[in-house]
């Protein structure tokens, strides 16, 4: 079985902040993942300075290199497209990308373009091996 990864990036979509996971981050942590729900460059806190795919792409890549580990990299809705940039997408570090309520890129571009390890469960039983 492959283990989970323990590093969770959580990027959220346009107009919203690392408010959005709220309820999220605790029940992600419970299970016993390193969390980190990102504020981008332009939405969510601050002035709002409009949306800028290469900068909230470079934010993602600054907070993988900052989580330990391989992880898992969570889009909501415009985090969807940042998370599919290759800035982030072939992040040799980003082990699984996630989609939710984001558009997801066609089967084919992702199979050209990414390489995916298999799925795993996130859970107590495979986070707790490592």
């Amino acid at each position: 079985m492959t283990l989970a990864p323990r590093s969770i990036a959580l990027v959220q979509g346009a107009w919203h902040g690392s408010w959005r996971w709220r309820h999220v981050v605790p029940l992600l942590e419970q299970r016993g993942a390193l969390v980190h729900a990102l504020d981008l460059p332009g939405t969510g806190v601050g002035p709002p300075s409009g949306l800028d795919l290469s900068a909230d792409a470079a934010a993602v890549r600054a907070a993988i290199e900052a989580l330990p580990g391989d992880g898992l990299v969570c889009g909501h809705s415009y985090g969807g497209r940042v998370i599919f940039h290759p800035a982030v997408a072939t992040h040799p570090r980003v082990a699984h990308l996630a989609y939710r309520c984001a558009s997801m890129p066609q089967a084919r571009t992702v199979a050209l373009c990414h390489r995916r390890r298999p799925a795993a469960r996130l859970g107590s039983e495979s986070m707790s091996a490592g």
